[in-house]
């Protein structure tokens, strides 16, 4: 918990200036598809998107809802 807090923190400090320095030199049109593209792939890359796998305790609690009567 304390590492994903620094991360944020870290992160909330640091983006702004680092995204003004970018935008300064490319235009901030371009730095918002570099957002855009950044927050694409954290999804593609989570593992909490990934759809459940069976055996998993996860998929344990949460049944198929295809095999439900």
């Amino acid at each position: 918990m304390s590492a994903a807090a620094t991360i944020g923190y870290i992160a909330f400090l640091g983006g702004p200036p680092v995204l003004g320095f970018i935008a300064n030199h490319i235009g901030l049109l371009n730095t918002l598809f570099i957002l855009v593209a950044l927050v694409v792939m954290s999804g593609l890359f989570s593992s909490a998107a990934s759809p459940l796998r069976t055996g998993s305790p996860v998929a344990a609690e949460h049944p198929d809802p295809a095999t439900r009567k």
